[in-house]
């Protein structure tokens, strides 16, 4: 968590990179250990804003790729081919059955 008046070195690299918040460089080590993010894939951000995880998940994925992101607020970055961006609450999507706390999948 920020903290006023402090420093935060992943902060001030994710600003001077462009990314929207410092939790990129997490997905970014995911990324680098388990490469789990391939050219061409589809990708759903569950809980996308503010969309840096949308951001790196696009340079990977490219034009042939798609993802979706989906959450209650829009992300902060500049939308369009690959990202796609459902304004919804996860837990009344559609699909979702409130029994079970079970999901239909999303087919991209």
């Amino acid at each position: 968590m920020a903290h006023p008046g402090i420093k935060d070195s992943y902060r001030v690299k994710a600003k001077q990179e462009g990314f929207r918040a410092r939790s990129v460089y997490k997905l970014k080590e995911i990324q680098q250990r388990y490469r789990l993010i391939r050219p061409g894939a589809c990708v759903v951000d569950l809980g996308c804003h503010p969309g840096s995880w949308l951001q790196f998940c696009s340079q990977i994925v490219g034009p042939q790729g798609r993802i979706l992101g989906i959450d209650q607020k829009p992300p902060t970055i500049p939308l369009g081919p690959p990202i796609i961006f459902l304004e919804a609450d996860v837990l009344t999507c559609p699909g979702n059955s409130s029994r079970t706390g079970a999901g239909k999948p999303i087919w991209c």
